[in-house]
């Protein structure tokens, strides 16, 4: 799974600028992330497993930003440009932890989110646009995906009964996630 995906919850952004070398002009400058668009909507931002946040604030050019620490995945996290920051240093996140809110803060134009990435012990950026995001096996029988609507995310605990819009998630039975949605003729429980 992509980690824009997982932040956002959501599946329609689109890549505005990526990770590497680019002119500007004439000269040739190092973009060191990857920047989201978001249909110029300001979208929520979330932790997306255990972690903390290293530093927020706003940097020199004005930017909103936040730094989060993911240990088990050994890589830390730049979500800049926001418009509202949710969180303070050193506070620690879970998955669904509201981080913040996308936005056009700092010397940029337009609302995206600029997300660099770095290993946690080192200052070198790498793409985050090419990491492969994974669910810790320890939890890869106890969390599923539900696709509410159109492009929005919903992960959530086997076993808990989570609202998404017209669908519930109710459990796992025999390798079979069952899921209740309302329709105009009531309720219809069907595995997906």
């Amino acid at each position: 799974m992509n980690l824009v995906s997982k932040i956002f919850k959501r599946t329609d952004w689109y890549v505005t600028c990526g990770f590497g070398y680019y002119r500007n002009g004439g000269a040739l400058e190092f973009h060191c992330g990857t920047d989201y668009g978001t249909n110029n909507q300001r979208w929520n931002l979330y932790g997306i497993e255990k972690g903390v946040v290293l530093s927020c604030g706003t940097d020199r050019d004005g930017s909103k930003y936040v730094w989060v620490n993911y240990p088990r995945f050994d890589k830390k996290l730049l979500h800049c440009h926001l418009d509202r920051i949710d969180v303070r240093a050193n506070q620690e996140v879970q998955e669904g932890t509201l981080l913040g809110c996308v936005g056009n803060s700092g010397s940029h134009c337009g609302i995206h989110l600029h997300l660099g990435m770095q290993p946690s012990g080192d200052n070198c950026y790498e793409d985050p646009h090419t990491y492969e995001y994974s669910v810790p096996a320890d939890m890869m029988n106890s969390y599923a995906t539900v696709y509410g609507g159109p492009s929005t995310i919903l992960y959530a605990p086997i076993g808990s009964v989570v609202k998404n819009g017209p669908i519930e998630l109710l459990n796992k039975e025999n390798d079979f996630y069952y899921m209740s949605y309302w329709t105009n003729s009531g309720l219809l429980k069907l595995p997906f």
